[in-house]
């Protein structure tokens, strides 16, 4: 089967990554864009959720679609999903890997923007610098939740406008050449928002933002880049901001006495240890920014090893469990077309003349079938259940039949419980005609390919920063052995795989895999 994946990269290969505050919007632009579930997409760094790799087949290239946390994201720091973005960016530019460039999303029903939303604007300019921002294009996003004939439909097209003039927005972007477009919950307009984007590059060439330039070609700390900077300033106003809270905070203690309520003591301690909890954030933030990047790019490679390795285990799995759903479904369809010989030679038997014992051994002959696809009906796929009293949907007068108090509590029929039953279908399988669990099977083993799909075309990212990664680090700090790991890594994102350009489509230019797990 023509799968539509490769497990190493190609020259047309593009990397767009898709920025944006929490809540813009981002996982349902990318489930519409690539018409998948973003909960089967491969999250990078799956204990703390920060960057997702989605794999989308757009014309004749792939396009692999970053999903970003926003620097607003409660569940990690700035910091940290900062140094994910400048290593992706980093590994991207080292290795000619070619960057489509940024959309990044904006709900365009927020009354204003807010301090985060600024703060975000302000890292993203500093990030693509004024080469990179033609590279990058703001996607206004819940434009449905608006009537047009309602006056906030006019307010969100000021709120637009301001947007794009206003400097300290996107108006610094706009003067460079970025251009804003509005999103849709369609399919077509996020393919458009795409699109659009893309045609940049592919006009211009390839996108270089000033973050991957001061990494790479001025060999700049984290710290030291514009972005790092831009930052590190915040940390500091933070850490300015919350002493100063916490010294009010500590004024307004000493100040009460014993006999003050209580119930205000405790909100007062509460609120001091907010501010000290947030300082230490602030100050870890600041602290981890400082990291080199030879030492980040060794820690990271680690990571990316890692998840190759165990994406790769979920590969084999999943063409395991494809090929035992495809055995099991030539097995039902088999089992099918034999009942139909047999129904086909009764109905002859009984339309030609016959004897009494022909009738006999015809009847008897459709009995058996009957008996043979009842007993069918009953066959155990999942190992869950061993019942076969539970009654056909097909068949509402049937009705298990009483189990008699002296039966021996081994022989007792098990029923699902409602847990059990919510993992439908697995015990219904056993009440399904065969019509219905071939249907069944074909539905599950679809699934299982297009998991796979997804899961194989990742293995050529995660090799590249679990490969060369480590081979960048190695030559920075001149471990051999560190850099010759890379090298092996490298190679098995490629070539463990059986991987051969069997045909090429002129007209698509698609490429077609065959492998052996």
């Amino acid at each position: 089967m023509a799968d539509n994946c490769v497990s190493h990269l190609c020259s047309s290969d593009v990397i767009v990554l898709v920025m944006g505050l929490t809540g813009a919007g981002k996982s349902t632009f990318i489930e519409r864009l690539t018409d998948q579930d973003a909960g089967i997409g491969h999250t990078l760094m799956s204990e703390t959720s920060r960057l997702g790799l989605y794999c989308h087949v757009f014309g004749n290239r792939r396009v692999f679609l970053v999903d970003t946390p926003g620097f607003d994201d409660s569940r990690c720091m700035d910091t940290a999903i900062f140094k994910d973005i400048a290593f992706l960016l980093s590994q991207a530019y080292i290795n000619g890997v070619r960057l489509g460039g940024i959309l990044y999303l904006h709900r365009i029903t927020d009354n204003r923007a807010t301090g985060s939303a600024m703060r975000s604007f302000q890292l993203l300019h500093k990030i693509c610098g004024i080469e990179g921002a033609k590279f990058a294009r703001l996607v206004t996003t819940m434009w449905d939740e608006i009537s047009v004939e309602s006056s906030l439909y006019s307010r969100a097209m000021e709120r637009e406008e301001e947007l794009k003039s206003t400097e300290g927005c996107w108006g610094w972007m706009s003067d460079r050449g970025s251009r804003i477009q509005r999103c849709m919950a369609t399919r077509a307009s996020a393919l458009s928002a795409l699109s659009s984007l893309l045609a940049v590059s592919d006009v211009q060439g390839p996108a270089v933002l000033q973050l991957q330039q001061e990494l790479i070609d001025e060999n700049k700390d984290l710290d030291d880049t514009a972005a790092g900077i831009e930052l590190s300033k915040h940390h500091g106003t933070s850490w300015q901001r919350l002493q100063r809270e916490l010294k009010a905070l500590q004024t307004s203690h000493q100040l009460t006495t014993e006999d003050s309520d209580s119930q205000f003591n405790e909100q007062l301690r509460a609120q001091r240890l907010d501010v000290e909890r947030q300082l230490e954030v602030a100050e870890t933030s600041e602290r981890d920014l400082r990291q080199e990047v030879e030492s980040m790019f060794t820690e990271k490679a680690e990571t990316y090893r890692d998840l190759f390795i165990q994406t790769r285990k979920e590969v084999t799995h999943l063409s395991n469990e494809i090929e035992m759903l495809k055995q099991e479904l030539k097995r039902v369809e088999g089992s099918s077309d034999l009942h139909k010989q047999v129904f086909e030679d009764a109905v002859r038997v009984s339309t030609g003349p016959r004897s009494r014992g022909a009738r006999q051994s015809q009847t008897g002959a459709v009995r058996r079938s009957r008996e043979s696809d009842e007993a069918d009906s009953r066959i155990q796929i999942t190992g869950r259940f061993t019942e076969d009293v539970l009654p056909s949907p097909r068949d509402p007068r049937r009705r298990p039949s009483p189990i008699p108090r002296s039966q021996p509590r081994s022989q007792v029929i098990l029923r699902p419980t409602k847990l059990q039953k919510g993992r439908k279908p697995e015990y219904l399988i056993e009440q399904m005609s065969k019509e219905e669990r071939g249907e069944y099977l074909e539905k599950k083993l679809a699934k299982k390919e297009k998991r796979k799909v997804i899961k194989r075309n990742t293995l050529s990212i995660l090799g590249m920063l679990g490969g060369l990664a480590t081979i960048a680090a190695g030559a920075a700090t001149l471990q051999i052995p560190v850099v010759a790991a890379g090298i092996a890594l490298f190679g098995t994102a490629g070539m463990k795989l059986d991987i051969s350009k069997k045909k090429k489509r002129i007209e698509k230019g698609e490429w077609q895999v065959s492998e052996h797990d």
